[in-house]
């Protein structure tokens, strides 16, 4: 999904970048990030798709490569809808999953 995010860096330097998630869930989301920086650990992201704005912390850095790093974010407050997906109940098991009757040939 296309995010915004905006921090700053331990440095003192503030950043805003343009990228996508490579997972998200209902706590948060993985991103790539262009740069290796290592960031203070408040930032916040701004879903491209449903303009929704959100604080998170930064629970995971690493750097990929030479110029990119990946980057674990979680929700400050709980955001159930700022993913404009439905995620199901975490008490959910897949084997309750109602499947659909077999057809007989």
């Amino acid at each position: 999904m296309p995010v915004e995010i905006f921090g700053q860096s331990i440095d003192g330097k503030v950043f805003r970048e343009e990228t996508r998630t490579t997972v998200v869930n209902a706590h948060g989301a993985l991103l790539t990030l262009s740069s290796a920086t290592q960031i203070k650990p408040s930032v916040i992201l701004i879903n491209k798709t449903t303009k929704m704005e959100a604080h998170c912390r930064v629970i995971y850095l690493k750097r990929a490569d030479k110029d990119k790093s990946e980057l674990g974010v979680e929700f400050v407050d709980p955001q159930p809808r700022f993913w404009g997906i439905a995620f199901p109940p975490e008490d959910w098991d897949n084997a309750d999953r109602k499947r659909p009757p077999s057809s007989s040939r």
